[in-house]
């Protein structure tokens, strides 16, 4: 396992230089805060009915923000190595096909909680609004 770490460090940061990372993260984020604000001024009018994490988790619109994203972020992972022609450098290299696809599904996985981490923020913004 000790090419693991390289390769997951190689994909994480593939995220970064390439442009899919942020486009992903654009889309997603900007739909989640669009879902934010209409559960905002839904609780600006009337009392929140449910828990939050049902309210803010468990719409539509939240659901079309993963159901985008996910593949946006997968869909570059092999395909960006067979485009740039490492793919077969990449499997004839000293490391296992094992260890190339858990390095893959890693750092997409990785990329996937960082988009996460700015909607840890909207939990605290609904309370302050009033939501349970």
């Amino acid at each position: 396992m000790s090419a693991f770490f390289p390769l997951w460090r190689r994909e994480l940061g593939a995220y970064v230089r390439t442009s899919i990372g942020y486009v992903a993260g654009t889309f997603f984020l900007a739909i989640a805060g669009l879902g934010l604000w209409r559960q905002a001024a839904q609780l600006a009018q009337t009392a929140a009915e449910g828990d939050l994490t049902q309210n803010l988790f468990g719409t539509s619109v939240y659901w079309l923000a993963l159901l985008v994203a996910t593949p946006l972020l997968t869909m570059r992972l092999f395909a960006e190595e067979r485009r740039s022609g490492t793919l077969e450098t990449l499997l004839a290299a000293p490391v296992t096909e094992t260890q190339v696809v858990l390095a893959k599904f890693a750092a997409a996985y990785a990329a996937f909680l960082l988009l996460w981490l700015p909607t840890l923020a909207y939990a605290a913004i609904l309370r302050a609004c009033g939501a349970n």
